[in-house]
């Protein structure tokens, strides 16, 4: 009875051509899987990184929350300003 067992195509193909699309389309998919965890991960530890922020200034530093809201707003274009001006720079 074992003899009759036909054996898949994909099997007898030698490995190198097995599967030869859905590898490349595999490998792609797994590089963006990883990015996209990457920048996920990256997203919430600055939100973390952010409330834990907020939290310690509000309680030790005695701001109240609009002050916070404030001062980060008047931060960002600090921040742009610094980013292009540090942008083209490559150091030695």
């Amino acid at each position: 009875m074992a003899a009759n067992i036909k054996m898949p195509a994909a099997i007898l193909m030698p490995k190198s051509t097995r599967y030869k699309s859905d590898m490349k389309n595999s490998n792609l998919q797994e590089g963006l899987n990883a990015r996209f965890r990457h920048v996920v991960a990256f997203a919430m530890a600055a939100v973390a990184i952010a409330a834990l922020l907020r939290h310690t200034a509000h309680v030790y530093g005695g701001y109240s929350p609009a002050d916070i809201r404030a001062y980060a707003l008047m931060a960002i274009p600090l921040v742009a300003i610094l980013l292009a001006f540090s942008w083209g720079k490559v150091p030695d």
